[in-house]
């Protein structure tokens, strides 16, 4: 599938030679039975870090690189208390303003919140505020209280509602522009 990939990026004769490794690194866990019939090299820590230091890889390959950097993440939204939900933001539900202006951006976005604290902000319809940044840009925006972003958690059958008053601070990928065009070519070559 990667070679798939990355030859609808960047069409080449040969393709890149891929091996799977399964390293199990926790020395606290057992591996299952069955973990040895899968294909590729399963290694302990040990045998990781051997391999590592071991492998020749030679010359980078630049085009393969891209590939891979392309993917996407997880995006983070750290919730006061340091709970990490980590999945996909789909909204920021700070309006068309600040939609468009990070809908420009190329790199990570991040963001810190800024809660009022003390009595006051129990009456107040702005209680806190947020700062975004990507590369060189800088906004800031007032947070009423019912503002929430929406977010596909990891693990959770669908997209949820998170209240800014609960977010301690944001983490949002680099955006995935090649996905579509990506998965329809893949989608195209393997049928």
């Amino acid at each position: 599938m990667l070679a798939c990939m990355h030859h609808s990026l960047a069409p080449i004769d040969t393709p890149p030679s891929v091996e799977v490794v399964l390293a199990f690194t926790n020395r606290n866990l057992t591996w299952p039975e069955e973990v040895q019939a899968l294909e590729g090299r399963v290694l302990d820590e040990g045998g990781f870090i051997a391999m590592l230091e071991q492998e020749q890889p030679g010359e980078l390959n630049q085009a393969l690189y891209d590939t891979v950097a392309g993917f996407g993440t997880w995006d983070e939204v750290v919730l006061n208390g340091g709970l990490v939900r980590k999945g996909d933001v789909l909204d920021l539900g700070l309006g068309e303003h600040v939609h468009e202006w990070q809908a420009q951006r190329g790199v990570e976005l991040i963001g810190t919140v800024h809660h009022q604290t003390g009595w006051r902000s129990l009456l107040s319809r702005t209680p806190s505020a947020i700062n975004l940044a990507f590369d060189s840009h800088r906004l800031q925006a007032v947070l009423p209280s019912t503002a929430t972003l929406r977010m596909h958690v990891v693990g959770h059958d669908s997209p949820e509602n998170l209240e800014w008053a609960t977010v301690a601070n944001i983490n949002l990928s680099k955006p995935d522009t090649t996905t579509p065009a990506l998965n329809d070519s893949v989608g195209a070559s393997l049928e």
